[in-house]
């Protein structure tokens, strides 16, 4: 029999002990940096993106509630429920839906649906809620996005007014099919993070290809492959190619660019899917407010970088194009912000051009909501001379 001296085994002991510490060492920092557990990390960026779904959805619930008693709010690939960074605890989407439920718990029930295939996220957002005390009615579910859906809408008939929030790390098990179906249900809305980063870094990668083909929902993004792209060119046709696609599933479809503020580049897009009016409008103006220097792109807070996918919104585009339009028609204010959705303005531009175009003798107002020559709003009318403006195109807006 084979016995060691005490010496030896304490040298053992010892060195068990620094592999032991070695590999803990190792283990937290790769779960504190690397990005399969970026609930470790706070960033700028994910601190604008919860803002934006905060303001919408505290604008959102009051507007449903007014003719439904209960709402639904899904979160696709909803984590563990807070991050821990730098000492701090922050909350993620689940725990910012359930705050905005107990808000309204008086006037409206929302239910809440999270979803995560992590098992341990799951358990931690249990724990996390439970910690909080937080109440209300909510279904934590253990399991993949894509057969969720897929079994609520195959079990449900008639489901409630539903918006769902779709924020993976990644870019698989997001089939457009799956949202395209879910957008056919009536008072229905998506909210969905792009992640162009990953996508960009992946998507010429063979064994990636049948992912990427049920992201888009075709194989047109396959025009990428092999083309030489220059500068910014490969990003704008991805980025607009999904916005295509979400137009075939939804009839208002508005997005949102982050960028990293030190490399300048693209992370992701958030893409806002509904087929109401006022659920575009509003939206429009969260992220608005939430942009860099009156734009829809987040840049950072100190960044003077020049976004690729929107500038700041020329009020003289508006002003020419508004001319070009309605020449020779008399339309309500109403009428003119909701045939016009699909450009990059907010109903201040609106009012101040309107404004200007009245003091110049360019248009005519009849006051029915305001009922003074100044101002517009609702059911005032505006009467556009005969004299048309050529309408300039509106340049980094929309496919």
């Amino acid at each position: 029999m084979f016995y060691s001296s005490p010496n030896l085994l304490i040298d053992k002991s010892l060195l068990i002990s620094k592999i032991l510490s070695i590999t803990y060492l190792w283990l937290f920092v790769r779960l504190t940096l690397m990005p399969n557990d970026h609930f470790k990390v706070y960033r700028e960026h994910t601190s604008v993106k919860h803002a934006i779904l905060k303001d919408y959805l505290n604008a959102w619930v009051p507007i449903l509630s007014s003719w439904n008693k209960r709402i639904c709010y899904i979160d696709g690939f909803c984590g563990p429920g807070s991050y821990e960074a730098r000492g701090s605890i922050y909350n993620g989407s689940p725990i910012i839906a359930l705050k905005v439920a107990k808000e309204f718990s008086g006037k409206v029930e929302l239910v809440c649906i999270f979803i995560d295939k992590n098992k341990d996220y799951c358990e931690a957002l249990g724990y996390r809620i439970h910690e909080l005390g937080l109440e209300g009615k909510y279904y934590i579910e253990h399991a993949e996005f894509e057969e969720v859906i897929t079994a609520l809408l195959d079990k449900v008939a008639n489901l409630v007014p539903a918006f769902c929030f779709i924020d993976p790390f990644g870019y698989s098990g997001l089939p457009l099919r799956v949202i395209e179906r879910f957008l056919q249900r009536p008072a229905t809305e998506a909210f969905i993070n792009f992640m162009y980063e990953p996508i960009s870094r992946f998507i010429t990668v063979k064994a990636q290809h049948p992912h990427m083909d049920e992201l888009f929902g075709t194989r047109k993004w396959r025009y990428v492959l092999g083309h030489d792209f220059q500068q910014d060119e490969r990003e704008i046709f991805v980025r607009d190619l999904y916005h295509q696609q979400l137009k075939t599933c939804a009839k208002y479809v508005w997005p949102f660019q982050l960028k990293d503020p030190v490399r300048g580049r693209t992370i992701y897009y958030l893409f806002h899917c509904t087929n109401h009016r006022k659920g575009i409008k509003v939206m429009k103006e969260v992220m608005y407010r939430a942009g860099t220097n009156g734009t829809y792109s987040y840049q950072g807070k100190e960044s003077s970088q020049m976004s690729l996918f929107s500038a700041e919104p020329s009020i003289k585009e508006l002003d020419e194009s508004l001319l070009d339009k309605f020449a020779g028609s008399k339309v309500t204010f109403n009428e003119i912000i909701d045939s016009t959705l699909d450009w990059p303005f907010i109903e201040k531009h609106y009012r101040e051009v309107l404004n200007k175009l009245n003091g110049q003798e360019l248009i005519r107002k009849i006051p029915i909501t305001t009922k003074t020559q100044r101002g517009f709003n609702g059911k005032d009318i505006a009467v556009f001379s005969e004299k048309a403006k050529r309408r300039k195109k509106l340049k980094g807006f929309g496919p």
